[in-house]
């Protein structure tokens, strides 16, 4: 049993029942953000409504008068952001509705993807062993990026988990079979989600 839990530890050769641990254990911790969502008004999450725009057919948005940062010409409001995120978000709006959907359950859901590809990449770069544990904690956990996580039910901090995940199917890809149309595919995703991100 230790020696099960010192290779869980140390992330060595993670196998499919490792991996269902680790984003298990990972949801629990995040429990807390998830609430957080509703306290927030994630609803009006501005990705959602634009997504419900879209599936509309159009592109201006509906009034939301609780929600400063919009662009209004000729009547109409317009989403000022890159919209990669509204269209992921698309088909859980189109099947559940705009109110329905936790964007930070969707970041939640990213960031294990994310966590499953960072450790892909340490492993293709040669990384050794020892060093995984910290590393891995150091991102998740010693950057923004546990704080957007935690705060994804604003536009900006969910941009930034949804950019992170381009950027990282982007560095695996060109770690492995180095497919350019895949690799273009996730730089362009990367920058219609969120230029600034993308840009470092």
């Amino acid at each position: 049993m230790m020696q099960y839990l010192r290779r869980l530890l140390l992330f060595q050769n993670p196998r499919p029942l490792d991996w269902a641990l680790y984003f298990g254990v990972f949801a629990v911790l995040h429990i807390p953000g998830i609430i957080n969502f509703y306290d927030n008004d994630g609803a009006n999450n501005a990705y959602l409504r634009f997504s419900e725009s879209l599936l509309q057919g159009h592109f201006s948005m509906p009034e939301m008068p609780a929600y400063d940062d919009m662009i209004f010409y000729q009547g109409q409001h317009y989403l000022p952001y890159p919209p990669f995120p509204s269209v992921l978000l698309a088909p859980f709006v189109a099947l559940f509705g705009y109110k329905a959907v936790n964007t930070v359950v969707i970041a939640l859901v990213l960031t294990c993807l994310n966590f499953f590809l960072f450790h892909r990449i340490l492993t293709k770069l040669k990384v050794e062993q020892k060093y995984f544990p910290w590393l891995i904690a150091a991102f998740f956990f010693g950057t923004g990026y546990w704080f957007a996580l935690f705060t994804s039910h604003a536009v900006y901090s969910f941009a930034h988990i949804t950019s992170c995940t381009c950027q990282f199917l982007l560095i695996n890809e060109l770690l492995g079979k180095k497919r350019w149309w895949l690799a273009g595919i996730y730089i362009g995703c990367s920058f219609l989600t969120r230029q600034f991100t993308f840009l470092y």
